[in-house]
C-alpha cells in the first residue's frame, strides 16, 4: 500500500492545499455501516495519513414542518438523531420520535405505544439506538423501549422493568445493552429483561449521573459524569481517572470525545471547554483565544 501522505493541488486562496493521494468515500456511510462503525474508519484513516474525504456533495436540507403537520411536530427540543441502515434519519425531540424517509419526503412520528394513546404522557425521551439485529430501542425518563415499526407504535411493556429508570444514552453488545442513567451505569439482557447495575469496588461513583461516552478501540468506555471522567473496562470495573480529573475545575462533566490525534475534548458544566493531550500530559482551557492555536 502507498503511503506517501499527500500530494500538492497548488496555490488555493493563497494557500498551498494538501491532500492525500487516497480519498475515502462515506456517501454510504448510515446504510452501509453504523455511526460507531464510521467513526472508526474515519479515524483509522485520519491516523494513517488521509485527509482527503468525498462527501458527493451533499447539501444540508432543513426540515421545517409547519405547525398544524402533527405527523411532523412534537417537540422543538432535539436531543439525539441517528441514520438507519435504510437511510432513514430518526430525530429523537423531547416528546416523541420522528422518521424522515431518505429522500425526506415523508414523515412519521412515534408518539403512540401499544398500551395506551400517548407514549410520551409524563415522559421524555432521550436517546435511540439500533442494534445489529436491526431493533431500534429508545431511552426514556421512565426506561427503555422499543420501536415497533411494522404497527408504527413505540412498544412499552418491558418499561415496568426499570422503575422509571432515567436512561440518558444506550450502547451494546451481542446480547445486552449497556444503559448510562441518572443514578449508575447498568446492563440489560436483551433476551431475559433482566437488568443489573455495575456496581464500583469503592462505591464512590457507583450512583453517579451518567451523561455521555464514548467507546474506545479496545472496547473499554469514558464516561463524562457528575462525579468526573469514569473508565469502564467493557465488563465490571470503574475507575476514576484521578490524574486527570484533578486538573479540571468540575467534576461536572457533560460530554466527551476524542479526536484523530488521541486528544480527549471534555465538555464541562460552566466552566466551558478542555482538551486533554496525553501524549504530552497537558490539560488546556480552550477559549476563543486559545482555540486559533489549535492544530
Amino acid at each position: 500500500r502507498d503511503r506517501s501522505p499527500s500530494r500538492g493541488l497548488g496555490d488555493v486562496y493563497k494557500r498551498q492545499i494538501e491532500v492525500s493521494k487516497i480519498c475515502l468515500g462515506t456517501m454510504t456511510f448510515g446504510e452501509q455501516n453504523t455511526e460507531s462503525e464510521a467513526h472508526d474508519q474515519l479515524n483509522f484513516s485520519l491516523e494513517n495519513g488521509v485527509n482527503f474525504i468525498d462527501t458527493n456533495s451533499f447539501a444540508f436540507g432543513v426540515h421545517k414542518p409547519e405547525f398544524n403537520d402533527f405527523a411532523c411536530t412534537s417537540s422543538s427540543v432535539v436531543n439525539n438523531f441517528f441514520v438507519d441502515k435504510e437511510g432513514s434519519t430518526w430525530v429523537v425531540t423531547l416528546n416523541g420520535v420522528i422518521k424522515l424517509s431518505k429522500n425526506g419526503s415523508k414523515c412519521l412520528n412515534y408518539d403512540k405505544d401499544t398500551n395506551n394513546n400517548n407514549a410520551f404522557e409524563n415522559k421524555y425521551a432521550y436517546s435511540l439506538m439500533q442494534d445489529k439485529e436491526g431493533i431500534i430501542w429508545l431511552s426514556t425518563s421512565k426506561g427503555l423501549n422499543i420501536i415497533d415499526e411494522n404497527l408504527g407504535l413505540i412498544d412499552t411493556s418491558i418499561e415496568k422493568v426499570f422503575n422509571k429508570l432515567i436512561i440518558f444514552t444506550i450502547d451494546y453488545t451481542s446480547s445486552e445493552l449497556l444503559l448510562a442513567t441518572e443514578s449508575g451505569l447498568y446492563k440489560f439482557n436483551k433476551k431475559s429483561h433482566k437488568i443489573n447495575k455495575i456496581h464500583d469496588p469503592t462505591n464512590e461513583v457507583t450512583l453517579a449521573r451518567y451523561n455521555h461516552f464514548m467507546k474506545n478501540k479496545d472496547g473499554s468506555y469514558l464516561f463524562a459524569t457528575n462525579k468526573g471522567v469514569l473508565l469502564f473496562d467493557g465488563e465490571n470495573i470503574i475507575k476514576k481517572l484521578v490524574s486527570l480529573q484533578s486538573r479540571l475545575p468540575t467534576k461536572n462533566i457533560l460530554s466527551i470525545y476524542k479526536d484523530e490525534k488521541n486528544r480527549l475534548w471534555i465538555g464541562t458544566k460552566s466552566f466551558g471547554l478542555y482538551m486533554y493531550d496525553k501524549s504530552i500530559d497537558d490539560v488546556s482551557h480552550i477559549t476563543s483565544v486559545s482555540y486559533t492555536h489549535l492544530t
